[in-house]
């Protein structure tokens, strides 16, 4: 009879042991939630960010602006990770290339022609990763 007490003694005991463990994990991520959801804030703030510094140039364009827009892009990808690459579409018409893209500050484009330009946003997290330049 006193095995039989004591068993039943241990058998509350693991019991009440794993009620508490279930208390406590539910507890943790009650406390977790919160903070989940301000990192994926944080993050999306990130990208918004980082996509707002070129949204502006999205759309009919001059080749001025475009001209501006190249340089951005330049000075973004020589300062961060997050590069942005450039395609350039055209006609048969048209009068350069893709070669005539350089780091250097030149381009080709005429300041008073429009071009149109789309903004590819595959990049994590919906970030910016390819501009596309059409005439």
């Amino acid at each position: 009879m006193e095995n039989a007490s004591k068993a039943l003694i241990i058998a509350g005991a693991i019991l009440i042991s794993i009620l508490l463990i279930s208390v406590g994990i539910i507890i943790m991520n009650a406390i977790n939630e919160p903070v989940q959801q301000s990192a994926n804030s944080a993050n999306s703030q990130a990208v918004q960010t980082f996509n707002a510094e070129f949204l502006s140039y999205e759309g009919s364009q001059t080749g001025a602006t475009l001209r501006s827009l190249i340089s951005l892009v330049n000075t973004h990808n020589a300062n961060n990770d997050n590069h942005i690459g450039i395609n350039t579409a055209y006609t048969a018409s048209a009068r350069y290339t893709t070669a005539n893209l350089d780091t250097t500050g030149t381009h080709p484009f005429n300041a008073s022609h429009n071009y149109t330009v789309t903004l590819d946003y595959g990049g994590e997290g919906g970030r910016i990763s390819q501009i596309n330049v059409t005439w």
